[in-house]
């Protein structure tokens, strides 16, 4: 017969070691993908969970109208199809069935249309809304944004940017934030990561289009604070 072969208890583990190994290798997910948002959210538990705001729902409304402005919808168009907006997000209304925050959305659109940055935006060579993007890249370029991760995983960065606009000398990239906040130190830690945000979608559009984004401006919707331009 075949001569058997006497293997020690360690060499045996180790062999299972090793196949369990190429098993998790084989498992493992070959990219990641994150969003912008949450990566700029990630550092400050503090930041995240601190009050102020209308909540997500009203800051949905709010883009939608200013997306369907963006489309043409003016004076009463943009009055219905923000009372549609509303509707849709089921937010309060009154006792008539119509949503209490209509005027408020309209006047607030309004004064973004009325706006100076709004006015660059419409005389630009180029104007996107809402512009979804995603970057892939290996870790050298996710190190480059911070993330310390040193694997041959596929990262993916991907995410939306609210307005975003070329004049002849680069990209101005804009973002709208409802925010309602009254603590100024909260108000400090909330613009710090809005900023590294709006930072992020500059690396990333000028990684997708290879050319310069000159201008990053936040564009507070939902209390009397300057527009705050990098």
């Amino acid at each position: 017969g075949r001569p058997q072969t006497t293997r020690s208890t360690a060499e045996i583990l180790a062999e299972v070691e090793t196949i369990e190994a190429r098993r998790r290798d084989l498992g493992r997910q070959s990219y990641q993908i994150e969003s912008v948002t949450s990566r700029a959210k990630s550092g400050d538990q503090q930041v995240r969970t601190a009050s102020g705001g209308r909540g997500a729902d009203w800051g949905s409304a709010v883009h939608a109208a200013l997306e369907a402005a963006g489309k043409g919808a003016t004076g009463q168009k943009l009055r219905d199809m923000s009372r549609t907006i509303l509707l849709d997000i089921e937010l309060p209304t009154d006792a008539n069935g119509e949503p209490r925050d209509l005027d408020e959305l309209v006047g607030l659109v309004s004064a973004v249309l009325a706006s100076e940055i709004w006015q660059r935006a419409q005389a630009a060579e180029r104007l996107l809304m809402e512009a979804p993007f995603s970057v892939s890249s290996g870790t050298r370029t996710m190190d480059s944004l911070g993330d310390t991760t040193q694997d041959d995983r596929l990262d993916v960065l991907e995410g939306i940017i609210d307005l975003a606009f070329k004049e002849a000398d680069g990209w101005v990239l804009v973002d709208y934030k409802t925010d309602r906040i009254d603590d100024a130190a909260i108000l400090e830690q909330r613009l710090a990561m809005y900023r590294e945000q709006v930072d992020l979608y500059s690396f990333c559009w000028e990684n997708l289009t290879g050319e310069t984004v000159k201008e990053r401006r936040i564009l507070w919707l939902g209390m009397e604070q300057p527009d705050e331009v990098w």
